[in-house]
């Protein structure tokens, strides 16, 4: 749920990036999830170079990276 989670937004020089961190005393149970972020963009952006890395780091367990394009 939403209300388990801070969202947050940074930008960098070349990227704007955005974190959803768990919410102390929340789990997430086992399941697939959508994380959704919207920028606004001029004409001559070029899409084609969007990116991006999704990072779940586990408390006492593995972490787990996915990256591509969009």
């Amino acid at each position: 749920p939403n209300g388990d989670f801070r969202a947050s937004t940074d930008t960098t020089s070349d990227a704007i990036v955005y974190s959803w961190t768990l919410l102390p005393g929340r789990t997430v149970r086992p399941g697939s999830y959508t994380l959704a972020a919207q920028y606004n963009r001029t004409s001559a952006h070029d899409p084609r170079k969007d990116a991006y890395t999704v990072r779940a780091t586990m408390r006492d367990g593995p972490s787990s990276v996915v990256e591509g394009h969009f």
